[in-house]
């Protein structure tokens, strides 16, 4: 069954509306920060990461209350405390303070197969540990492996060596439990067919004109019958000539819901404590 679960901004009285249930579940301990919006370039960063302009973020804090205690996704106190400009970083979201050794890459390396999900936690926006994921391509060119990913915003979808990941604190390795092994090797081969598209967090998973890592992987796979989990989101769409907008729920997809899917199996842990379904 598809996992209902509002990433980023989902507020409670919305999603109701909008879904038609009565009550929400988040997927995560809600987290109250008191101070977040006293930082600098908070709004300004936060409507650059959502696409919701700033004088709707602060109507809607003014009517939710903080807007981070609605978030389906972690959010990291100490990060904020530790840190004065709220920006994009690659170090652990939460199982080591230091980055693969050699002989533990060559280690994922060698356990990686065509059509496996890379998952790490490192990546973070702003506050938020969103994680990232690639799929294998092909894993005997030449004696190389290969993925495919998409980077971030400004960048393509590219296909590229599995070595970009030597450097990651945190890591693992899942494939769909209902996928045989050649359902496996077709999605990773066709992942090729995913490059050069453009990058949006929030991209709708039948987009074919923007993507982000996850919704790459959800689409290698659906072009084999295989149904990987999604995320409820919802789009800010402003009405023209007005100042105001109105909220759409579309199908979005993220590394998490990879870990947390129950289509899905852990081949390979690197540096990640906890159950395989746990983010």
């Amino acid at each position: 069954m598809k996992k209902m679960k509002t990433i980023l901004l989902g507020f409670v009285l919305v999603v109701s509306m909008m879904l038609n249930v009565t009550s929400y579940s988040f997927a995560n301990e809600r987290v109250k920060v008191s101070d977040i919006t006293k930082i600098s370039g908070y709004y300004e960063q936060l409507s650059s990461y959502t696409g919701i302009p700033v004088n709707e973020l602060k109507k809607l804090e003014k009517k939710y209350g903080e807007l981070t205690q609605y978030m389906g996704i972690k959010v990291d106190v100490n990060r904020l405390g530790n840190s004065r400009n709220i920006t994009l970083s690659s170090s652990s979201g939460g199982g080591s303070d230091d980055p693969m050794t050699k002989a533990q890459f060559t280690e994922f390396k060698n356990a990686a197969k065509t059509g496996d999900i890379l998952v790490t936690k490192d990546s973070w926006t702003l506050f938020v540990n969103h994680g990232h994921a690639a799929i294998v391509e092909s894993d005997n060119v030449n004696g190389d492996k290969y993925i495919v990913q998409a980077i971030g915003p400004g960048e393509k979808s590219r296909r590229e060596k599995i070595d970009s990941w030597a450097s990651c604190y945190t890591a693992r390795i899942y494939y769909p439990t209902s996928a045989t092994s050649s359902q496996r090797t077709k999605a990773g081969s066709y992942s090729a067919n995913l490059t050069n598209i453009d990058y949006d967090a929030f991209a709708d998973v039948e987009s074919s004109s923007e993507a982000n890592c996850a919704t790459i992987i959800w689409k290698a796979y659906k072009n084999q019958g295989i149904s990987l989990d999604t995320s409820i989101m919802l789009k800010y769409v402003p009405i023209p000539g007005t100042t105001t907008g109105i909220w759409v729920p579309y199908n979005t997809c993220y590394p998490v819901d990879f870990v947390e899917c129950s289509n899905t199996t852990m081949r390979k842990s690197i540096n990640w404590s906890g159950a395989s379904d746990k983010w």
